[in-house]
């Protein structure tokens, strides 16, 4: 510590004290890497800092712990100024029994600006807006090497995050009105038109060029305590690992505002809290804060792999995206290209080939994003397996099972708190609160290439408070063909003010659902049941309470089966059957009939047009018939000149039916024509209604007795011409 004190030397910063930054000593001159290493090579076993704010400049990373063991860093509530948003902050590799703790970091400068809204193009043209002081003014791309800034917008009275699609902001659509006044040139949602006001704020994030602030590969046994970050791409990248690491206390959150500043800021990291892909045993974290954030609180995850090409059934080349590496007895997970579960097996050898060509073209993935291979691997299996070239796998030993998620708050995200994609895991004692997206989300993405799938994961003692969107849930397990989201836990958990469902199964084998209270506090819409089963098998349910909100309490569709301890109603909705890229499946059929006529014919093709969109189409060429197409979590109708765009339910049985729409109604742009909307039980009209261009509008619900066969029929018709009527109805049925 004497040699430590004797080199650290307090500066002043910009002319005034240096208390003023932070309230600390600023030290500017301290090679702090060099500290550690010597401190680490004479044998030392802690190194304590002088309490103070060190600016440092990177070197491959800002700080590296690198091949240590049995040591402690610890900053004594210091803080560390990145000097460079490039370069990762703190990068610890290769360490055990490595503890770090008592930091705050941020880089300098961070990589957002926020600004406030001043004017709204009432055509839906642009936005003006005031760029705050103190920030970045700076949307050239140019000393940034960044081709897009990544936006969110928030709340003006309230600084919460607001739940919309951010619009387009680049360096050839930014107009210097002003010294800090802007104008963004990009086209408006309805959203924006709608929900927007002047004095709210939207920020412009360098998301792309951005490094983690904290980062840990190949590590196990590492302790991360009382550690505070307050800006970077995400808070912690951890990868790699071999054994389990510990975060006590770890926080991501706004950090303090910056000099010269009358705004304070809106965002921490800009992506993920905790980012972890590819590690054999996942974290505990327990303790943290995560505030403010535009993408996930963690995410826990492998990659998917394709089948190459198959030499035998216990020989297969893979193809992968990521250098993932195999050891004997991992266990890889099969699944057919259209995802549905083949089986498992176990690993006996794997070498790496060069120079390999695929068979098969593997960029033609399911799902919205193309698979793009990078490296191949021969690999024998202890058993055999019937397998296919471009069928889908991924390793269960490389996924972060064996995670505990315990004590955290997750608070104003655009996204979800937890995103989890491995098995054997726990969550409990958690907030989630104010969240876009559900609070836990347990599923696989494909469309990222996201594996896998989760099994013996419980959920417990945890709130759940405005969590989820009038589409998704507070809390949702689901998955795609297979059934292979197995034996999950579900208890003594507490929904408040949910938009929409507050749990939402499907995709899952053997879910204990037990001592929940659903459907508490006064928010939310009461046409939403409070729990959603779809394809789902042996789901128990034990002891569960629920608000009185007018909901439904259980509602399962007719691929429900096995569901113990509840009454369940036949529920359909339109999006989640458009998903199954099959014609009929939960009742819905998805097609055109010619304007003024009643005679229906189903959509022939099923396109996935871009990474976003996919869809059913009319054949090739022909686009007089419209379409009903997917683009991200939104399902738009869209008519043709000839003929009316048209979701049609068949009853599958006598009862009767309430019918509903999950979200709004999105008819085409400020300067269309709009469309007109109608519902027909057989060939009787039953509501019909003009819907201007731009305007919003509220399905009423309707009850009708029906007969098993009867079709109900929702349609879209252009009313003038066809012009931007994309038109967002997603009707539901439920069986009363």
């Amino acid at each position: 510590m004497e040699k430590l004190g004797a080199l650290v030397e307090e500066i002043i910063y910009e002319g005034q004290p240096s208390s003023v930054y932070f309230g600390l000593p600023l030290y500017e001159k301290v090679d702090l890497q060099a500290m550690i290493e010597e401190a680490y090579e004479r044998g030392e076993r802690e190194l304590i800092l002088p309490r103070g704010a060190y600016r440092l400049k990177p070197n491959g990373a800002h700080i590296r712990l690198c091949n240590m063991k049995d040591f402690r860093l610890d900053g004594n509530g210091s803080v560390l100024l990145y000097d460079d948003m490039h370069y990762t902050g703190m990068h610890i590799s290769n360490c055990y029994n490595v503890t770090v703790e008592n930091f705050s970091t941020d880089y300098e400068p961070f990589g957002f600006t926020q600004c406030k809204i001043v004017a709204i193009d009432p055509n839906g043209t642009y936005i003006d807006a005031y760029v705050a002081d103190g920030y970045m003014n700076d949307f050239s791309g140019g000393p940034h090497h960044c081709p897009v800034f990544q936006s969110s917008f928030y709340s003006g009275t309230t600084r919460r995050i607001m739940h919309m699609r951010p619009f387009s902001i680049r360096p050839d659509n930014v107009e210097q009105l002003g010294s800090r006044l802007i104008r963004v040139h990009s086209p408006l949602s309805k959203d924006h038109r709608t929900l927007l006001s002047v004095g709210d704020y939207f920020t412009a994030t360098l998301r792309f060029v951005m490094a983690p602030a904290l980062a840990l590969n190949g590590c196990g046994g590492v302790h991360i305590r009382n550690f505070t970050v307050w800006s970077g791409v995400v808070g912690v990248a951890e990868s790699g690992s071999e054994a389990k690491n510990y975060y006590d206390g770890f926080c991501v959150v706004p950090g303090p505002r910056p000099l010269g500043a009358t705004e304070e800021r809106l965002v921490s990291t800009v992506a993920d809290a905790a980012h972890m892909p590819n590690n054999r045993i996942g974290p505990t974290m327990e303790n943290g804060v995560y505030h403010s954030m535009g993408d996930d609180g963690v995410n826990f995850y492998g990659h998917f792999c394709r089948v190459a090409e198959v030499i035998s059934p216990t020989e297969l080349i893979t193809a992968e995206r990521v250098t993932l590496g195999y050891r004997e007895d991992d266990s890889l997970r099969f699944y057919t290209q259209s995802t549905h579960l083949i089986g498992s097996a176990k690993v006996l050898s794997c070498e790496p080939v060069e120079e390999y060509t695929p068979k098969l073209d593997l960029s033609k993935a399911l799902g919205a994003v193309n698979f793009r291979a990078t490296c191949f691997f021969r690999v024998q299996l202890k058993t055999p397996v019937t397998l296919t070239e471009g069928d889908w796998f991924f390793n269960e030993n490389r996924v972060g099972s064996g995670f505990v998620l315990r004590n955290n708050r997750y608070f104003n995200l655009r996204p979800r708190g937890a995103l989890i994609k491995a098995s054997d895991g726990l969550i409990e004692n958690c907030v989630f609160e104010e969240l876009g997206l559900p609070g836990v989300q347990i599923r696989p993405e494909l469309h990222w290439a996201e594996a896998g799938c989760s099994h013996r994961v419980t959920v417990r003692n945890n709130l759940f408070i405005r969590c989820g969107s009038t589409r998704t849930a507070a809390l949702t397990v689901e998955g795609h063909a297979a059934l292979d989201q197995r034996d999950i836990v579900i208890e003594n958990n507490e929904f408040i003010d949910s938009p929409g469902s507050d749990l939402w199964l499907t995709s899952a084998l053997g879910v204990t659902v037990r001592g929940n209270r659903f459907s508490l506090g006064n928010g939310g819409t009461a046409g939403h049941p409070c729990v959603r089963l779809g394809v789902v098998e042996n789901i128990t349910f034990e002891n569960n309470r629920f608000g009185c909100r007018g909901r439904v309490a259980v509602a399962a569709g007719e691929r429900a089966t096995g569901v113990v301890g509840a009454e369940p109603r036949l529920l359909s909705v339109a999006s989640e059957s458009l998903a199954t890229e099959q014609q009929g499946v939960g009742g819905w059929h998805f097609g055109y009939s010619p304007i003024g006529a009643q005679d229906y014919f189903d959509y022939p093709e099923y396109r996935h047009e871009t990474k976003t969109a996919d869809g059913w189409h009319a054949p090739e060429g022909d686009e007089t018939c419209g379409c009903i197409l997917r683009l991200w979590d939104d399902v738009y109708m869209r008519p043709g000149e000839e003929c009316d765009a048209v979701k049609t339910y068949v009853c599958p049985e006598d009862g009767r039916i309430l019918l509903g729409a999950t979200g709004d109604l999105i008819p085409g742009e400020p300067s269309d024509d709009g469309v007109h909307l109608s519902v027909l039980h057989e060939n009787t009209l039953v509501w019909e209604k003009d819907m201007n261009a731009g305007n919003l509008a509220d399905f009423p619900p309707l009850v009708l007795d029906v007969h098993a066969g009867d079709a109900i029929h929702f349609r879209v018709n252009k009313r003038g011409n066809a012009e931007g009527d994309g038109t967002d109805w997603d009707p539901k049925v439920l069986y009363l």
